[in-house]
């Protein structure tokens, strides 16, 4: 796996950026079946992100078409 994939989710993004993150969760393995889950809530509607495994890891990534579907917000 790259190592310029950042370890932490970021703390903005604008529609159309394509973003990418992992996290490591030792108790929680991607590699034993666990998958992470984002929910955001707000004016800007409902987002639902879900990883996806990378060895043990949970990577998100969240393409340009897909964020551009969201609308402003915080």
């Amino acid at each position: 796996m790259p190592t310029d994939i950042p370890t932490k989710e970021p703390e903005q993004f604008r529609a159309g950026d394509t973003v990418k993150w992992k996290r490591s969760l030792d108790t929680y393995k991607a590699s034993e079946g666990w998958t992470l889950k984002y929910s955001f809530r707000g004016t800007a509607g409902t987002i639902d992100i879900t990883s996806t495994a990378s060895g043990d890891d949970h990577l998100i990534d969240l393409s340009f078409s897909t964020s551009a579907a969201y609308g402003e917000g915080r």
